[in-house]
């Protein structure tokens, strides 16, 4: 059995989101915040877990989703991700 930790946190410093206009940010942002939050309640990483990038795929929208329904999209695809396990995207890190 492990340990819960007692505080998670995640910490998104850019989410590049491509065919959205800028005046939906606000409302993805919101969403993807909520839903987010709500999917890792509970969710125990490994230890000393951490990663500089997550490439977390993508997904289908209907045709002029609101903002909500793309932040959720966008949690669900990182909640995802994170519960296969943290593999960091792009190029190694480190090394050479």
């Amino acid at each position: 059995m492990r340990a819960r930790p007692g505080r998670i946190e995640v910490v998104i410093d850019e989410l590049v989101l491509h065919g959205f206009e800028a005046r939906q940010r606000d409302g993805i942002a919101a969403a993807l915040r909520s839903e987010l939050a709500a999917a890792l309640e509970g969710w125990i990483p490994a230890a000393g877990a951490s990663v500089a990038r997550l490439e977390a795929g993508s997904f289908t929208l209907p045709d002029a989703a609101p903002p909500a329904l793309v932040g959720r999209g966008v949690a669900g695809q990182i909640h995802q991700v994170l519960d296969a396990g943290i593999r960091p995207a792009g190029p190694a890190e480190g090394g050479s």
